[in-house]
């Protein structure tokens, strides 16, 4: 009598689920399936018929995987460097949010999509780091470039930015340039010296 009052699932596919028998009829039918990935699991009628049980757990990690992994770059040096910087700059709740998205430094719509960032900037260079050629402005394919270290404490916003003959460049690059000392060149400009002056004598 109970079973008539039962709904047959036996041989039913539900997702990657495929039903095989009742194993309990009160006070709720639970039905043994067997997955597509060759492990069984109980489940009742309700969660069946509705599709809350449609795999024996494997498709969940699937999707997971699928969510964490682009393209195989999951563990590849270019995909951290996006993971760091998205989460700099969209989550309140990273310790360097203060410094980046709490000051008004936004990643572009664009870039929020791993395979957008991607193309525009390459696969990232050994040695090198994600940098912003205006250390104001935000990560965006115009503003960004993958920099050495001596790159990006050149572009560290401590760093005081001369400009001479409509170029802008810090201490430490005119320095290198005109083939003078940086301390040098840095005590000028501190003494009032004018940037010609610094430059050229």
């Amino acid at each position: 009598m109970i079973m008539s009052r039962i709904e047959d699932l036996k041989g039913k596919k539900f997702g990657k689920l495929e039903v095989l028998e009742l194993v309990q009829a009160m006070p709720r039918a639970r039905w043994l399936c067997v997955c597509d990935c060759g492990n069984k699991k109980e489940a009742n009628a309700f969660t069946l018929k509705n599709g809350k049980a449609n795999s024996c757990g494997c498709a969940e990690k699937e999707n997971r995987s699928k969510a964490t992994t682009i393209h195989g770059y999951s563990n590849a040096p270019t995909y951290r460097t996006w993971v760091k910087m998205k989460h700099r700059t969209t989550n309140p709740n990273n310790d360097r949010f203060h410094q980046y998205g709490g000051r008004g430094i936004k990643l572009c719509e664009d870039w929020k999509i791993f395979e957008n960032f991607l193309k525009d900037m390459g696969e990232r260079p050994e040695g090198t780091s994600i940098g912003r050629i205006d250390n104001n402005g935000s990560y965006s394919p115009e503003n960004c470039r993958w920099e050495t270290r001596k790159q990006q404490q050149r572009n560290r916003s401590v760093n005081r930015m001369v400009e001479h003959k409509g170029e802008t460049l810090c201490v430490a690059e005119w320095a290198e340039k005109k083939g003078l000392k940086y301390t040098t060149l840095l005590t000028r400009l501190k003494r009032g010296w004018t940037v010609e002056r610094a430059l050229n004598t």
